[in-house]
């Protein structure tokens, strides 16, 4: 008998108009920046939906932007089809007075159905994941039963405070927010361990695959070929074991994403590979529906 097609979401990509992204994708990992190059891709990689990281920038190359709006959205138009959202919050509004008023405008997006989560940047703005700032955000989270991405890890901009992305910050979050469910963005690489720790000790927390890469299909070959850099993040999921709180992710378009896929393949054992690319993903983002 047949094996069943491999159902596949791809739970964490951007679609803004970011200098950073333009610029990487035309220079590094050679995609198409679009809507079409988008629906090519994932037509051509078997992916059946995508949710994007909000992110906006005021001013070319501003990102990461104080006067961002909030919350951020996806503004590359026009949106492709099976695109869905996590709504990227700007902290920087909510330390005002009337960060109140931001609130309501998150909650107010948040009637959106294709808004299926939030989105954090801790290091690229200057509060870690724990900062009280953030504290309206998971009373949303809770209340509207909406998990939380949480950036951690390396950085893609000399601005970015590294020590604020450090995922053990988290760790916090996790116990203080029980009823949130939480995604580790990037596994926390290159602090894979410490989030190994924490998938094995927080039920809520879990963890995407995206952006352990950048580069084209190339460079993709050339780090799986390189047995220490796949050391280094095979050592942390082997660890926790936690395959099934794992999620397939590109940071697209960071990367392509049909060689993305392979590249995952090889760092998550088979009998794990329906969760990993689509049954965790379709537990953590409710609202998804493919």
């Amino acid at each position: 008998m047949a094996a069943e097609p491999l159902t596949i979401i791809d739970a964490h990509i951007h679609y803004s108009a970011i200098d950073l992204f333009v610029d990487t994708a035309r220079r590094v990992s050679h995609v198409d920046y679009s809507r079409w190059g988008l629906e090519a891709e994932m037509d051509d990689s078997g992916i059946t939906a995508a949710v994007g990281m909000g992110l906006m920038e005021t001013t070319r190359g501003g990102f990461p932007d104080p006067c961002a709006e909030n919350p951020m959205a996806l503004d590359l138009a026009p949106l492709p089809a099976n695109l869905f959202c996590c709504l990227g919050i700007n902290p920087q509004p909510l330390t005002e007075p009337d960060g109140v008023i931001y609130q309501a405008r998150i909650e107010e997006r948040l009637q959106d159905s294709s808004v299926v989560g939030l989105k954090l940047y801790p290091g690229y703005y200057p509060y870690p994941a724990s900062h009280e700032v953030y504290d309206r955000v998971f009373g949303l989270a809770r209340d509207w039963q909406l998990p939380v991405v949480i950036h951690a890890g390396d950085t893609a901009s000399p601005r970015a405070i590294l020590r604020l992305a450090h995922p053990l910050y988290i760790s916090d979050l996790a116990v203080r927010y029980p009823e949130v469910t939480m995604v580790i963005a990037h596994v926390g690489n290159p602090w894979v361990m410490d989030v190994a720790v924490m998938l094995t000790n927080h039920e809520n927390i879990h963890a995407d695959l995206s952006g352990l890469i950048l580069g084209d299909a190339t460079a993709i070959d050339d780090f799986v070929q390189n047995r220490r850099l796949m050391d280094s993040i095979q050592t942390g999921l082997d660890y926790s074991g936690r395959f099934d709180k794992l999620l397939f992710g590109t940071d697209w378009p960071l990367v392509p994403m049909r060689p993305y896929i392979q590249f995952v393949k090889r760092l998550v054992p088979e009998k794990y590979w329906p969760y990993v690319f689509s049954r965790t993903a379709q537990r953590v983002f409710p609202r998804l529906r493919v």
